[in-house]
């Protein structure tokens, strides 16, 4: 029939519009590298459930933070430029990727470090006070 702008028909759009958001925002989630980028440091060398702790808290977090930040920006669209803002972010979240790309790196030295000190531990069994009779006193 024709759409004469009835509540039940606007109440459609907004489910539609809604679990089209979340589709598109699921398949970003698993395939936007900057998730990837921004998941993979934190979940490096944890046991499964932690990482799925991680991924799922980031994820509800992000996902509440975009809806509010579009919300806003539906209420206030009239009020500036959103071609202007979207640089402006754009940049933003380039330097965003660039700090979690070096804490990825600091943490990935950090896992390095230990896994190499752990690996000399066992090839010199000596290294070990416990073995070796000395208890630190």
């Amino acid at each position: 029939g024709m759409r004469d702008g009835s509540v039940s028909e606007v109440h459609e759009d907004v489910v539609a519009a809604a679990i089209s958001g979340a589709l598109a925002g699921s398949l970003h989630a698993i395939s936007g590298p900057d998730h990837l980028a921004a998941l993979l440091p934190m979940c490096m060398g944890k046991p499964f459930y932690l990482s799925c702790r991680v991924g799922g808290g980031w994820g509800l977090g992000h996902g509440l933070g975009a809806s509010a930040m579009g919300a806003l920006a539906f209420t206030i669209k009239d009020s500036f430029d959103i071609m202007q803002l979207s640089d402006w972010l754009e940049v933003v979240v380039g330097f965003t990727l660039i700090a979690i790309g070096a804490i990825g790196l600091k943490e990935s030295r950090e896992w390095y470090l230990y896994r190499s000190k752990k690996s000399d531990d066992i090839e010199d069994p000596s290294s070990d006070q416990r073995l070796s009779g000395q208890d630190g006193a």
